[in-house]
């Protein structure tokens, strides 16, 4: 879906003098074959998994085995099925954006919440079994975005300063990263 906006990402990269490429992947539906050919001979060190469904979808007193699934395909499958496409030795560094949801425990986001959670839980496991990789899993406050656009007034933070912070801290844990291997 976010096709202009990755495009748009790739121009500024590339106008820096630098290599960027990217790519339709659907995490609900993934293929190797499909990966590999686009990734050709190229293994990423870093990843930015930012892969979400709608977030804004429970009840306040309903927990949904149907809804709790769905984030969870996103958040704990699809992101361990990129993870063992491109290979879990190659990938060192993972920013995987969390939410300060998981502090705050909305009434109505309890299927996102309790899905983030295991998110973070299965990139603890990871870390422990392949000590050489970081993730970065910042808990994000709710951000202006496609996802929190409402007709009602609600209190969304400007994602660029945050994001920028976040994206420096994990640059230098990366860095410390690579300099201990």
């Amino acid at each position: 879906k976010g096709v202009k906006d990755a495009k748009k990402v790739v121009n500024e990269i590339s106008n820096q003098g630098l290599l960027a490429e990217c790519f339709a992947y659907d995490v609900l539906s993934p293929n190797k074959s499909d990966l590999l050919k686009k990734l050709g001979t190229w293994r990423p060190t870093h990843l930015y998994y930012f892969a979400t469904p709608f977030i804004f979808s429970g009840s306040s007193r309903n927990f949904s085995i149907k809804k709790f699934e769905r984030f969870c395909d996103y958040y704990v499958a699809g992101f361990k099925e990129i993870i063992d496409l491109i290979g879990p030795s190659e990938i060192k560094n993972i920013y995987y954006p969390s939410t300060i949801a998981i502090e705050e425990l909305p009434s109505d986001m309890s299927e996102y919440v309790s899905a983030k959670v295991a998110g973070e839980i299965f990139c603890n496991f990871h870390e422990k079994f392949y000590t050489d990789t970081i993730i970065y899993k910042p808990r994000l406050p709710r951000l202006d975005t496609d996802q929190t656009v409402s007709i009602l007034p609600v209190n969304n933070e400007d994602p660029v300063p945050i994001q920028i912070e976040n994206l420096r801290e994990f640059q230098d844990m990366s860095i410390k990263n690579k300099n201990e291997q």
